[in-house]
């Protein structure tokens, strides 16, 4: 209590010094935008919202819109992803083929290009209200949006048609329910494979006793199986509702007003970075924190239940269905006719649409007479969705630039590099190489920064990305795992501010403030703004995969290191880093698909890299009624390379599990012959 007053008493003595009222005021100063008037509109809010109110206001509006896309889409993604992860793990065939066909596309594609063909689909391929899809009893979409029974004054409100739009219930407009959609559909794919992982590693006892005691196989799923296997797979399930949460900020992509969308259209208007900022900074640590307490207390009441009695290696025996007799018989006949129809249809359609319907040449009058793609598109706009507006006469420069990258790694996947020195070597001289080429000099002439563009800057950032952020990432790693407090605290905040704040407000504070840092030093360039957010991001997510494989080592490793007579840095080196980097080398190929997919948000700080292309070629008047198919080829690129990197991930599983098995065997061995 006396420190308390004296505290007290202490700042009404520097409160009424004139020195500490001015240093008050300096330091408030940057926040008077807040209360300032905003001076632009939302298209759509919960609370109302004008021009003329405050711009903290219209943070609470979009903090609000924040809440509602990340809610509807948090409520339709689990249970999605649960029926995909069952249809993986069926015994049919058939029905893992389907399973396989819709989780890896939406895996190896960034997201905001599905949110960007969300959109389409609704605004273009969807019919007007008078026509709407009726899903549900009245739940209604049609390219207005979604409509569906709400509460009202009177009770629940159900939506009419009355003239050209419906009335009544609840109206969630295209953007919004594209958001919803596009972030469902893509975290239920992740959630599949968690809860794919999870039910195998569940040991094949437990279920044969929920049999044993009478319990249909519906309800020995719902009562033994996924509580036990929720317990296993609630700490990714819950990186990936952060990931969810944060994802909403891609909502720049559609238009729709969200959080970070108004702090960025602020600070682009003011030119004031620090209040916004910190504001959005405040608001997704709160909400991050917030729905992290919920997950760990619902863990924490898991586990007070007791152990779930998972194995460490999965159940080689495949389900065989949920109702009896779904592997036998007619019922197999059955499912394997549903499954071949529907991969024939998806298949049929998409054919019919790339091929049979499609424009294959005449130009966009040909394409407006097309029903399906319009390949004349590519043709027209190919060379700037591959190297955006490089000079015609040195196009070989990036293509060279570009094969280069690709073939490196093809090479590196393929294993043909024998230790990691020589991949680093290999990779920090391809990229020096790529610079040459694609910048000039010592020879070539020279080409600016702004007329490189497409795949080929797409490469660039995501190997650039690399090379820096893994050799930030260890020291960052050693600093949060630091004994000294003045160390271990602020790299353990910058880590966690670094996660917690969405990419795209990342890289709009980067492009706000690293001109006035950088001056001289390339800082004013938007490619540069955006490989320093992407190094920045991509570092703190390799710290916390390199501290926690560092953690899992046995202390008797260093142990025996330093009674060998190595120093600590050596044996840091030598021993440590090179075991916990194979520990990690799986979760580190995730951590570089994720920074592969990242780079398509550059776009949003001007940079033309392979998504930014695709959208000024769509966005051309003349092609614009045709986008899908320039997007669907920016897919099938993404594709491409990402599908490598996650068939790469894969193997270096199947290795680590092999020579964990191995270590096993010769353990025991050893064992038995003492």
């Amino acid at each position: 209590m006396a420190l308390a007053v004296l505290a007290v008493l202490g700042l009404a003595v520097l409160a009424s010094r004139p020195e500490a009222v001015a240093l008050v005021e300096r330091l408030l100063r940057p926040f008077a935008v807040l209360a300032a008037p905003a001076g632009f509109q939302i298209g759509e809010f919960v609370l109302p919202a004008a021009p003329t109110d405050s711009l903290a206001w219209l943070l609470v509006s979009g903090f609000l819109n924040t809440l509602r896309v990340s809610a509807l889409a948090l409520a339709a993604a689990p249970p999605l992803g649960l029926a995909l992860a069952l249809l993986r793990r069926a015994g049919h065939p058939g029905l893992r083929l389907i399973a396989g066909l819709v989780i890896e596309p939406l895996r190896n594609t960034p997201v905001v290009l599905q949110l960007i063909l969300w959109y389409g689909l609704l605004v273009t391929g969807l019919p007007g209200p008078r026509d709407a899809v009726t899903l549900l009893p009245g739940i209604h979409l049609s390219n207005r949006g979604l409509v569906l029974p709400w509460f009202g004054a009177g009770g629940i409100e159900w939506p009419v048609l009355r003239g050209f739009n419906f009335e009544g219930g609840l109206a969630l407009s295209p953007e919004l329910t594209a958001l919803a959609i596009g972030l469902a559909v893509f975290h239920a794919a992740y959630l599949a494979e968690i809860f794919r992982g999870a039910l195998a590693a569940l040991p094949d006892g437990q279920r044969d006793a929920a049999r044993a005691l009478g319990l249909s196989r519906l309800q020995g799923l719902r009562l033994v199986s996924l509580p036990l296997a929720l317990s296993a797979a609630l700490p990714p399930l819950a990186m990936q509702v952060l990931a969810l949460v944060k994802n909403s900020s891609l909502a720049v992509a559609v238009g729709y007003p969200d959080l970070a969308s108004i702090a960025n259209t602020a600070i682009g208007q003011s030119g004031h970075a620090l209040a916004p900022t910190l504001v959005l900074v405040a608001f997704y640590f709160g909400l991050n924190a917030a729905i992290g307490a919920v997950i760990e207390r619902y863990n924490a009441r898991l586990a007070a239940r007791g152990p779930a009695g998972l194995v460490i290696e999965a159940s080689r025996r495949p389900e065989t269905g949920f109702l009896p007799g779904w592997t036998r018989g007619r019922m197999t006949r059955l499912i394997s006719i549903v499954a071949c129809g529907a991969v024939v249809a998806l298949l049929f359609v998409g054919l019919r649409w790339a091929v049979t319907d499609a424009a294959w040449h005449g130009g966009a009058a040909a394409c407006r007479m097309a029903a399906g793609a319009c390949w004349p598109l590519i043709a027209e706009k190919g060379r700037l969705i591959l190297f955006g507006t490089y000079p015609a006469a040195e196009l070989w420069r990036p293509a060279l630039a570009g094969l280069l990258l690709a073939g490196l790694a093809v090479s590196s996947l393929g294993g043909l590099f024998r230790s990691a020195a020589q991949l680093g070597a290999a990779w920090l001289g391809a990229t020096l190489v790529w610079l040459w080429l694609m910048g000039g000099g010592l020879g070539l002439p020279r080409v600016t920064v702004a007329s490189w563009g497409g795949l080929a800057v797409t490469l660039g950032l995501a190997a650039g990305t690399l090379i820096v952020a893994l050799p930030l990432a260890i020291p960052l790693a050693l600093a949060r795992m630091s004994g000294v407090a003045a160390i271990r605290r602020p790299a353990s905040l910058a880590i966690d501010l670094l996660r917690s704040v969405p990419l795209v407000s990342l890289l709009f504070t980067v492009a706000i403030l690293l001109p006035a840092l950088l001056p001289g030093l390339g800082g004013g360039d938007p490619l540069w703004r955006a490989l320093t957010g992407l190094v920045l991001l991509t570092a703190a997510n390799f710290a916390e995969v390199l501290r926690g494989a560092l953690q899992a080592l046995p202390r008797g490793l260093v142990d025996g290191a330093l009674a060998l007579g190595l120093t600590r840095r050596q044996a840091f080196l030598l021993v440590e880093l090179p075991q916990a980097g194979r520990i990690a080398l799986p979760a580190m190929v995730n951590v570089a698909i994720g920074a592969f997919k990242d780079t398509s948000l550059v776009f949003v700080v001007g940079v033309v890299e392979l998504m930014g292309a695709t959208r000024v070629a769509a966005l051309d008047p003349e092609w614009s009624a045709h986008a899908a198919t320039a997007y669907v080829a920016a897919a099938l690129l993404y594709g491409l390379f990402c599908g490598h990197l996650v068939a790469y991930g894969r193997r270096l599983e199947r290795g680590a599990t092999a020579a964990s098995a191995e270590t096993r065997r010769a353990t025991s061995l050893s064992s038995l012959n003492r």
